[in-house]
């Protein structure tokens, strides 16, 4: 990647105090996965990103990238979408929650990165929608074993077929258990 300034979306993963002002922000974005970002007197009255930068919420946002550096600085944040009835459903938070560990777990960036970003990000839509969490997790861990190449792609009957979706859960999540060990 170039060096200079960078304009993506990101999902906030996790926000963190640094030092008396500043922020680190973890995000998974489509341009670099998952990394940590630097914002620099977030803390201070005068800066005006501090509010859209809460987990689970989807950001435009600009950082400057350096070669060779862990952290990068965020210096833009505007909020895409925060998901409000996530955080009102324990159930849907709970799935929030586990898409978002699994995410973390990613130490690399792999080539299906932009695909992952864009599949979290619906994931949380229809979560939010109050759709069945069970149905968008499932969907989720589906399509990120796929994108991984750790399972085939499943019949759009298998994704139809309402019945079984709590044990095809637990089987997927055995899955991605065997393969992160």
């Amino acid at each position: 990647m170039k060096e200079g300034f960078v304009k993506s979306e990101g999902v906030v993963i996790k926000k963190s105090r640094y030092r008396e002002t500043s922020a680190l922000i973890e995000i998974f974005s489509p341009v670099m996965g998952r990394h940590t970002l630097i914002a620099r007197g977030m803390y201070r009255n005068k800066r005006s990103f501090s509010s859209h930068l809460e987990p689970l919420s989807v950001n435009s946002i600009e950082f400057l990238y350096r070669e060779g550096r862990q952290m990068h600085t965020l210096t833009k944040a505007e909020l895409i979408f925060y998901p409000e009835n996530i955080i009102k459903d324990l159930e849907a938070f709970d799935y929030a929650a586990k898409s978002l560990k699994i995410l973390r777990r990613q130490e690399y960036q792999t080539e299906s990165v932009e695909k992952l970003f864009f599949v979290l990000k619906e994931e949380l839509q229809r979560l939010d929608s109050k759709e069945s969490s069970r149905r968008a997790y499932h969907d989720f861990l589906s399509s990120y074993l796929y994108l991984e190449g750790h399972l085939s792609e499943m019949s759009v009957e298998e994704r139809e077929e309402g019945y079984f979706i709590l044990k095809k859960i637990r089987r997927l999540e055995s899955l991605l258990k065997e393969f992160n060990a």
